[in-house]
């Protein structure tokens, strides 16, 4: 069934959550990881930071 699948998505979800899997990609910009996708403005101050 949908509901019985579901399930199964969702606690091999959980599992990999717990083990340091994300769902969501991130990018390291100067070794500040910068998760999902970043605008501009998040670039640009990352990198002024570590100047």
């Amino acid at each position: 069934t949908s509901r019985a699948k579901r399930d199964t998505v969702t606690e091999a979800t959980r599992q990999y959550q717990a083990a340091g899997v994300s769902g969501t990609p991130y990018i390291t910009v100067n070794d500040i990881p910068i998760k999902g996708t970043p605008t501009f403005d998040t670039l640009n101050s990352a990198i002024k930071a570590q100047l």
